[in-house]
């Protein structure tokens, strides 16, 4: 995997956005990425990637994974 993909951690349950006082913290996951999934995802849109990622059911943290295109 060549790159990484930012994202709110939608392949996880119970992250949600918190407010502390004044500060509002969300959680961030990068989830590795191959330059096909990445050419995928500005041809089509980073909300069609999450779901081929989910139908595919890949291993989330696996740097050694085959893409999925």
């Amino acid at each position: 995997m060549e790159h990484l993909y930012f994202t709110t951690p939608f392949a996880f349950e119970g992250f949600v956005t918190t407010t502390f006082g004044q500060r509002t913290v969300s959680w961030l996951a990068a989830i590795p990425v191959s330059t096909a999934e990445v050419e995928y995802a500005r041809q089509n849109s980073t909300e069609m990637l999450k779901d081929a990622f989910e139908q595919k059911d890949i291993d989330w943290f696996d740097l050694n994974r085959a893409s999925i295109f």
